[in-house]
């Protein structure tokens, strides 16, 4: 005989087990439970059976948590003022390295992959101060050439290089003008940055310059109407540089998450080689890398807990009327799907205050992944949004990587970096080919 909807669901929050895992003990529907406990309709007797059957045997197994398994972080804190700040020590490269120079290099995703692709970084230029600080903590050796681009100083760049053979120039001008996150304003003075990477090309004459950019770009008009990725792609031609333009998903290569961008290769005329292009997938969908992959091994939080041993890993501490929104949303699902209209959020759209799912990569790592209003970015259990700790590790930055500044900044940079296992593999790829030249030599 069935119960009513209002005590099944209170044996079952006694019990500690979300809706969605409940129903999937039990083998109903999700639908079929939430419109019970909602009491908008009963079961019938063979489903109410299976359900009660399933919770008395919960109710038998079930052993209160007194305390915390090893590393679970149960205590709320204050939000850390800051991360602790080191410099990070990093291997020398490999003798004879190729040379690498970044510009608009953010706190170093580009730069980590051609690191652990065996470049050396020899320097670069950005201008956000917190930024810049942490490519310094994390690339110690590297020559700060510059801050804006704009305000470029050959003189300088060519003195702090005297001697430095640089084979790859490589860059992520702002996107925010090309972005659905920005007004895709055409007249964004950041949409000409790029040119800046051209000058600098022309004083270093480096075999490559790699570009990277949202997907986005290759729909955006200028001013006068025209593709702005026709207007780089020639504008390359124009200062000696043959052009391909790739889209690529960072989940094809190894990356938890989904991430489409656009790299532009551009190799040097004189080499006499052709075009080259981003290397073809390496992940296909059933190798592809998942939030669990990059995640299951850091401690568990709820909204305003931090890990004992990782000053990355602190949840925010969200409104509890939002929290109620989300407590039994199931993974992959948001709250505005709930069935009951008060716990649906009152504006907003059903990518918002929507969990992530443990077993499929991770939604693009924004800016705001900090932010449980955003879109995508509430964990798969827990009832919170993501930690810098999990953006870090869906980025594939390691563990040991540095990060300067306050947490705001630091979010910013981690949302806009190139993953570094991504440019891994256009860097692997380059290596290779300067390697093979060098040989025919």
């Amino acid at each position: 005989m069935a119960i009513p909807g209002s005590e099944l669901r209170a044996r079952r929050l006694s019990v500690g087990i979300s809706q969605y895992r409940f129903a999937r003990l039990a083998g109903v529907s999700s639908a079929l439970l939430s419109s019970w406990e909602l009491e908008r309709s009963a079961p019938r007797a063979a489903s109410a059976r299976k359900v009660l059957t399933a919770l008395a045997e919960l109710e038998t197994t079930y052993v209160p948590v007194t305390k915390r398994p090893s590393g679970y972080a149960g205590r709320r804190r204050r939000m850390p003022a800051r991360p602790i700040v080191t410099v990070r020590s990093v291997d020398d490269p490999p003798v004879g390295a190729p040379g690498v120079l970044t510009a608009f290099s953010g706190c170093g995703g580009m730069a980590e992959g051609f690191r652990m692709a065996g470049c050396a970084i020899e320097g670069y230029l950005e201008v956000v101060p917190a930024a810049r600080a942490t490519f310094g903590r994390n690339f110690p050796q590297a020559r700060c050439v510059g801050s804006d681009i704009r305000e470029l100083d050959e003189d300088r760049v060519s003195s702090l290089l005297d001697g430095v053979q640089i084979d790859i120039l490589a860059g992520g001008p702002p996107c925010q003008g090309f972005s659905l996150a920005g007004k895709r304003d055409p007249n964004d003075p950041r949409n000409q940055l790029f040119t800046g990477l051209l000058r600098l090309a022309d004083l270093v004459r480096p075999s490559f310059v790699v570009m990277e950019n949202v997907r986005l770009l290759l729909s955006m008009k200028d001013p006068g109407g025209g593709l702005v990725i026709d207007r780089i792609v020639g504008e390359m031609s124009q200062h000696g540089y043959d052009a391909t333009v790739n889209v690529v998903n960072a989940q094809d290569y190894g990356v938890p998450q989904f991430r489409e961008r656009v790299f532009i290769v551009a190799t040097d005329a004189r080499l006499g080689i052709a075009p080259v292009r981003f290397p073809a997938p390496t992940h296909g969908t059933a190798t592809r890398r998942t939030f669990r992959d990059a995640t299951a091994d850091l401690a568990p939080l709820e909204s305003g807990q931090a890990s004992d041993g990782d000053p990355l890993h602190w949840a925010v501490e969200h409104p509890e009327h939002v929290l109620r929104w989300l407590r039994d949303v199931p993974e992959g699902m948001s709250a505005h799907d709930n069935d009951d209209p008060a716990l649906r959020p009152p504006s907003g759209y059903n990518t918002t205050y929507k969990r992530l799912r443990w077993d499929e990569p991770a939604s693009t790592i924004g800016t705001t992944f900090g932010m449980i209003s955003a879109s995508r970015n509430v964990h798969p259990t827990h009832t919170r949004s993501l930690t810098v700790r999990e953006a870090v590790r869906i980025q594939t930055f390691p563990d040991d990587y540095v990060f300067d500044g306050k947490w705001g900044a630091i979010r910013t940079m981690i949302g806009n970096a190139v993953p570094p296992a991504l440019a891994q593999v256009l860097a692997g790829h380059l290596v290779e080919i300067l390697r093979s030249s060098t040989d025919r030599e």
